[in-house]
């Protein structure tokens, strides 16, 4: 050996790696004590291989010394290392390799923490609290690997661990982990302490693990504190009680069956919960109590039946899927889908789908549903179902999601059923991955319904192959699939934006351009995009839709425009402006007035409309200069952008231009003026009223034909000065302009008499305008005949009475006539229903006359309403009904005279002579009795006589 070991010490230090391994393993398989010194300055070796069989060697002859290097290896690179020198050391535990041991605990290799683990429980109980002290450790690995070492250390640890939770003022880590362990430990003299800490403790952690603690813990007296818990406002305090609950057993059996029956709703849930957690030794129990208990006590034991999922527990659900009380019914039917397939129950729950409750029947559908039956089966009932059974598989095919049913589903769109189509619709929409062929074979299939439910099937289809097909159905000009393409095609975004853009180069029709147009300007950054292309485009249509959604989209596209603006196409030019004119942004100044020097007389006018719609004062002196302009056109535009500037000097320029000849221009001042009148303040308005009068007299507007301009001045202007001269020519000569200057003549102060001349005319228009001004006239002489005209007048006209009443009497005089009004009509229909009645009565229609009483009394609880109720409803024998509506009269009016007759006759004619008697003698005591009333009942009397000596005749 001694040759064998110079030459192991001499490969020992070879600067081969490999050699070196093979020579430490040797050392370390039959260690001699001479290799030591060697075998120690092997554990700095580069190799982890090598260090770790030096452990291995030094591990058979440890000394002191030896110790001391080990205990530098503790946090060797190596984990294999690592793990030898933990198990050299643990061998003699000591005070001086606690603090190591306790570092390793949060070591990055898991089987490094068990060792070290293990090696702590091995020591002396004395040391046990230093090892435990480590629980409130900032590592969450070092606070499970102390748990675990005391869990290995068994009993011998509970000494410890009962001194340390016994302190006051514990880490919430410490506490946690200390629970665990009495739990674990199942260290019963602790179970004061649990209970302390629960009567205690807020965190909800610290109370989920001290219940579970309880619980396993165990016995009967914990129950009442676990029950306690059940209640706790914390989820998770809750579910641990429950846990904790089931792992009792029978101990808690009869209690949590107890308490089934419990105030609380909470209570009873989370028993049931609980005995569910405990199992089949429950059954007997709660079977036992099942009939002894009402409804609700049987729902909640049925509820902990469901949670056992025993084969046992099924007939009794499939039995209880008829029962009377909705909940248990419901409960009932939700527990057949908790199993596999079976056709018993197949076939209840399908017949529950006809069920005259929705609530039995969409439960019933969701339990199929999870049952996962046949395609072919469900296929089945929507073939040969009725309607009702129908709607509800289409929602089951919507549960499964099964592409195999949408063949079968899209064969729906046929039916006449249009809740039926809805509901196929609605579920297709939910459903992934619509066959491509299908659903184009609908959108093509040139079928206007199919077509529209398909559309409304694909709402959120993100299927770029649909879009020519989903264009081509816009052809149809059908509200319903436009509304639902636009739909689709706004949820595609992005997606669908190229193709809705090719639209323009294509012949398509208006509604297509148009719907492309609208959902492309939604998006700025497309518009962006695209709006060079489509202005450049050689297509007319992509200039017009260019400009539409130029015009729609935000400002972000201005630079865009303000960039075409120098395009050297003048269409492009023209086109830019148009959508410049409609954004008035004060941005677009300088590129417009540079093109008030373009060489196109049209791009110089749309640039002077544009400039009158940015709101600055500095756009009066760009224009100023142009009001003198040879073109005619040119001069009109201008005249129309001042009109929209509403500044005094605008004014005084329009005004220089009245003496001109040209009769266009004199017609564009007066919409000029219009302009300046709707938003000028109330002193220029007044101007311009003064102006009318002055210099364009409304009768001398008449000859050009001007009175429409004229008129929208005076609406503008809305002052008192103009009413004379409107009033001096109406009515005109034809109802438009009647019905014109009224409306300005509204807005000018009028009077009362200004409309009751108007009121009686035969054009419907001009009828509500005159009513209108009666609004307007604030005259109290306006009340009286606007109530007649909201009795009398037709209902469209109504609609403006309303408002013109409301308006003249306040909300609160107004909602008391409109009560009245309200009374009044619903009487005046009543009587139409009763006079309908009395006739079919005459014509002994007793059925027809019976529904038109009905309809008179829902509207009007008059006493003839109710006694020719109650007549119709003897004719056809129904005479507890009849006697119902009689004392209800009789509530009312309980000496009525009549009603007791009728009432007696009713008993008379059902063979009560008792009951018949009584109401007679009681209207013989009556003062007055007319002598009719009581011939009548000598009469009957005589009947009643006879029939009863014939009947007691043998």
């Amino acid at each position: 050996m001694a040759a064998d070991l110079d030459v192991l010490l001499v490969q020992l230090q070879d600067g081969r790696p490999e050699v070196r391994i093979k020579a430490a393993r040797a050392l370390a398989e039959d260690p001699d004590p001479f290799a030591r010194k060697s075998i120690l300055q092997a554990l700095k070796d580069r190799n982890p291989e090598v260090r770790y069989w030096a452990v291995c060697g030094l591990a058979r002859m440890l000394d002191s010394q030896t110790q001391q290097e080990l205990l530098q290896l503790m946090q060797d690179a190596s984990r294999l290392v690592r793990l030898e020198v933990i198990r050299a050391l643990s061998q003699y535990p000591g005070p001086t390799l606690i603090e190591p041991l306790l570092e390793r605990l949060g070591d990055p290799d898991e089987d490094v923490r068990e060792e070290a683990a293990r090696a702590l429980s091995c020591f002396r109980e004395t040391f046990f609290g230093r090892i435990l002290g480590e629980l409130s450790s900032s590592s969450w690995n070092r606070r499970h690997m102390v748990y675990r070492s005391m869990l290995m250390a068994g009993d011998r640890a509970s000494s410890a661990i009962s001194h340390a939770i016994r302190k006051d003022n514990l880490h919430k880590e410490s506490l946690y982990w200390l629970l665990k362990l009495v739990g674990e430990m199942r260290m019963k003299g602790e179970q004061e302490t649990v209970l302390r800490i629960l009567e205690h403790a807020e965190d909800e952690e610290i109370l989920a693990v001290a219940t579970q603690a309880l619980a396993q813990i165990g016995g009967s007296d914990v129950l009442g504190s676990l029950m306690q818990l059940m209640e706790h406002p914390s989820t998770r305090v809750r579910d641990a009680s429950i846990e904790a609950l089931g792992g009792l057993g029978e101990h808690a059996i009869s209690t949590l069956i107890d308490r089934l029956d419990d105030d609380s709703r909470i209570i009873r849930l989370h028993s049931a919960e609980a005995l569910g957690r405990i199992g089949d030794v429950t059954i007997g129990p709660l079977i036992e109590k099942f009939y002894e208990r009402d409804k609700e006590g049987r729902f909640w034991i049925l509820s902990a039946l469901r949670r056992m999922h025993l084969p046992f527990t099924l007939g009794i659900f499939k039995t209880l899927c008829h029962e009377e009380d909705t909940d248990i019914q419901l409960l009932s039917i939700q527990s057949l889908g908790d199993w596999q397939q079976d056709e018993e129950v197949l076939e209840i729950l399908l017949e529950l789908l006809d069920h005259s409750r929705w609530k039995v029947r969409a439960e019933a559908a969701r339990s199929i549903a999870r049952l996962k039956p046949s395609l072919e089966i469900l296929i089945r009932e929507l073939e040969e179902g009725g309607s009702n059974r129908r709607y509800w598989v289409v929602q089951i095919f919507e549960m499964l999601n099964d592409p195999r049913s949408i063949p079968a589903l899209i064969g729906l769109f046929s039916q006449d059923d249009w809740v039926l189509r809805t509901a196929v619709a609605e579920a297709l929409g939910r459903m992934d991955n619509l066959p491509r062929e299908l659903v184009l074979q609908e959108l093509e299939s040139g079928d206007e319904s199919r077509v529209f439910w398909m559309t409304k099937a694909l709402n959120k289809s993100q299927d770029r192959l649909f879009l020519d097909a989903l264009l081509k159905t816009l052809q149809f000009k059908q509200s319903g699939i436009n509304a639902n393409v636009m739909s689709i095609l706004k949820g595609m975004g992005a997606t669908a934006y190229p193709r809705l853009v090719m639209v323009f180069s294509e012949k398509w029709p208006r509604q297509v351009y148009e719907i492309a147009a609208e959902i492309l300007s939604e998006d700025a950054k497309t518009v962006r995009r695209f709006l060079p292309e489509l202005m450049e485009s050689s297509h007319k249509e992509a200039h017009f839709w260019a400009v539409f959604m130029a015009e729609k989209a935000s400002d972000e596209i201005l630079d865009i425009l303000h960039t075409l603006l120098q395009h050297s196409d003048w269409k492009v030019r023209l086109n830019a402006l148009k959508a410049l004119t409609q954004k008035a942004d004060s941005s677009s100044l300088e590129p417009l007035l540079e093109i008030l020097e373009d060489e196109y007389p049209a791009l110089r006018r749309e640039a002077v409309v544009a400039l009158g719609r940015i709101p600055s004062e500095k756009i009066l002196g760009y224009l100023k200069p142009l009001l003198e302009s040879e073109d005619l056109e040119m001069k009109l535009a201008v005249i129309q952008s001042l009109g929209r500037m509403h500044q005094e000097e605008a004014l005084h320029l329009l005004l220089a231009e009245l003496s001109n000849e040209h009769w266009l221009v004199r017609r564009e001042i007066l919409r000029s003026f219009a302009s300046f009148a709707r938003n000028a303040p109330s002193g220029l308005r007044q101007e311009i009223a003064e102006i009318l009068l002055a210099r364009l007299p409304l009768k001398s507007m008449l000859p050009d034909g001007f009175f429409r301009e004229w008129f929208k001045v005076a609406e503008g202007c809305a002052h008192p000065l103009l009413a004379a001269s409107i009033r001096e020519v109406l009515p005109g000569p034809n109802l438009d302009f009647t019905s014109r200057g009224l409306k300005a003549l509204m807005e000018c102060e009028p009077t009362y008499e200004d409309a009751v001349g108007y009121m009686r005319m035969e054009d419907s228009g001009i009828r509500h305008l005159s009513i209108e001004i009666l609004a307007a006239s604030r005259d109290e002489r306006s009340i009286q005949p606007l109530k007649q005209m909201l009795v009398r007048s037709d209902p469209s006209l109504r609609v403006v009475v309303r408002k013109a009443l409301r308006e003249l009497l306040g909300e609160e005089k107004w909602a008391e006539l409109l009560e009245e009004h309200v009374k009044n009509s619903r009487e005046e229909q009543a009587e139409k229903f009763y006079r309908n009645a009395l006739d079919l009565v005459s014509a002994r229609q007793f059925e027809e006359a019976l529904q038109a009483v009905n309809q008179a009394c829902a509207l009007s609880d008059r006493i003839k309403n109710q006694s020719l109720k109650a007549r119709i409803l003897a004719e056809l024998k129904q005479y507890t009904k009849a006697e119902q509506v009689f004392l209800k009269i009789l509530r009312e009016r309980p000496e009525d005279v009549k009603t007791l007759y009728n009432l007696a006759m009713l008993h008379y004619v059902q063979g009560n002579f008792e009951r018949t008697e009584n109401l007679f003698v009681r209207l013989m005591e009556k003062e007055n009795l007319p002598e009719e009333i009581q011939g009548l009942i000598g009469r009957i009397r005589q009947k009643m006589v006879s029939v009863s000596s014939t009947v007691s005749d043998p």
